[in-house]
């Protein structure tokens, strides 16, 4: 006589129940919106034809390849982990946005149709980078900069290039250093103030307050 089959051995009145949109569980430091950033200016389609032999629509194939490049981004090189990560990962899951994990196989299937466009794309990827970083660097000159200079030293960020005076060989002088201000009183001096104005006029009613 066969036992029958307990199916409530391992029942739970707990249910896993997850937010219709991924976003919201998705901290905000997530590596996943850094490579979402950086492919804004990276079309995918083009590195696929308008329908694939096995009839796979291109949009989700770029959802997959999508995965693919952000694998490789954190350290996923293997189809089958790929595989586990778009099941199990939320990162993954939100890139591929709604449609069925996919396989292995169909991973590797569409790795292989952008094999001979590789070299473009990961060019382009890199140039993106690039672009970006340079953008970064620009805007962090910027911030140390300030509103009221154009210049600053690499070894003192906060001195600002000025034209010194002529030297012995009546050669001006462009280097880094500060403005000073001495106020004085009857022959006293009564305030001294380093400023990085290169020009007096932007000095004098700091000066005063002081």
């Amino acid at each position: 006589m066969r036992t029958p089959i307990n199916y409530t051995e391992n029942y739970t009145t707990n249910q896993l129940v997850l937010p219709l949109d991924l976003e919201i569980i998705l901290p905000k430091e997530s590596k996943v919106y850094t490579y979402l950033e950086l492919m804004k200016g990276i079309q995918l389609e083009k590195y696929f034809g308008s329908t694939s032999n096995k009839g796979r629509l291109p949009k989700n194939r770029v959802k997959i390849m999508n995965a693919i490049l952000f694998g490789y981004m954190i350290g996923y090189r293997s189809t089958r982990r790929l595989e586990e990560a778009c099941k199990n990962d939320i990162r993954f899951m939100y890139l591929i946005n709604g449609m069925a994990s996919p396989s292995h196989t169909l991973i590797n299937n569409v790795m292989n149709e952008v094999k001979d466009k590789l070299d473009s794309l990961l060019l382009e990827v890199n140039q993106e980078i690039m672009k970006r970083e340079k953008l970064i660097e620009y805007k962090n000159h910027l911030t140390t900069i300030g509103p009221n200079r154009n210049s600053y030293s690499k070894t003192d960020h906060d001195a600002t290039f000025m034209h010194m005076k002529e030297d012995h060989m009546q050669n001006a002088q462009l280097k880094p250093g500060y403005n000073i201000q001495i106020g004085v009183s009857n022959e006293y001096i009564m305030v001294v103030e380093a400023f990085q104005n290169g020009s007096d006029q932007l000095t004098f009613e700091p000066l005063l307050e002081k």
